[in-house]
């Protein structure tokens, strides 16, 4: 048995089931948010520890972490397809440890407020971006501090917040696409989106507001030389929604990405008329 102070947990098994972390694209890719948390968590001095549903084999292994792991705090993440067994773990937790701290945020809560407001199951809900202020929550309870129970998440600065702590998730990715080596290596470089298509919007705007905010193309290649250093990736891909939005980031980026001796193919999201409108930018990726 271990004390931890907080427990992040990743519900994404909708898609692939329990067991099945690393066996297909799908399966294999990591949480960013919860990454990236962990990063902010460790550095403010909390331990974290991390459960995936995708690497357990069932409910009864689930209970089992739980009791060795004895977290203060929960924190689970959730889109909206994760809710019914990011609920399922919350009543585990509930009947195993009545008094510790359910903490929910991600797309779904920030959207679904009401709903999670009106369930007992849960003592705090963090509406939006959680780097900053999800460690001043953890700070509170572990002070025995009262909180509100619904907390607006403060915007970070994504230059100054830490890169994501990978190492929870004990794995790496597999490339989306088989032409690219492995190992693979994904990054995120913004938040948001400049464009309005129904299927993301209005939703990303209340998760991330507006305007588009995107990393500088120093503090990418910064994590990218760390990765390369510490994991020897061979290929990429930069997940922001439309990377290609931003026109200079991007030419900035790909002549930093060459002077700095990267060679490794990368992939990114973009839309056809960006495409058809930018053939030297095209050339240039």
């Amino acid at each position: 048995k271990k004390s931890t102070d907080i427990v992040l947990i990743y519900a994404g098994i909708i898609g692939c089931g329990f067991n099945s972390f690393g066996k297909t694209v799908d399966s294999s890719w990591i949480s960013h948010g919860l990454a990236i948390l962990s990063a902010c968590l460790k550095k403010a001095g909390d331990t974290v520890d991390l459960i995936d549903l995708r690497q357990l084999s069932g409910w009864e292994e689930f209970e089992e972490k739980i009791k060795f792991l004895q977290p203060k705090i929960i924190g689970i993440t959730m889109m909206s397809v994760d809710y019914n067994p990011a609920m399922k773990a919350a009543e585990i937790i509930r009947e195993v440890f009545p008094n510790t701290r359910i903490v929910v945020g991600g797309p779904h809560p920030t959207l679904a407020i009401e709903e999670f407001n009106k369930d007992k199951r849960i003592d705090y809900i963090v509406v939006g971006e959680g780097e900053i202020s999800l460690p001043i929550l953890v700070e509170k309870i572990k002070s025995n501090k009262k909180s509100e129970r619904i907390i607006k998440g403060i915007k970070p600065d994504l230059d100054k917040i830490p890169f994501a702590d990978r190492e929870i998730f004990g794995a790496f990715e597999k490339p989306i696409v088989s032409e690219l080596p492995e190992p693979f290596v994904s990054i995120i470089a913004g938040r948001g989106c400049l464009y309005n298509c129904n299927f993301c919007k209005p939703a990303e705007d209340i998760l991330f507001g507006q305007p588009v905010r995107r990393r500088s193309v120093d503090n990418v290649i910064r994590e990218l030389i760390e990765l390369r250093n510490k994991y020897h990736f061979r290929s990429l891909m930069i997940h922001d929604d439309c990377l290609t939005e931003d026109r200079k980031w991007v030419i900035e980026f790909c002549r930093q990405y060459k002077k700095e001796g990267f060679r490794e193919p990368f992939i990114c999201q973009s839309r056809a008329d960006i495409i058809c409108r930018n053939e030297d930018m095209v050339k240039l990726m």
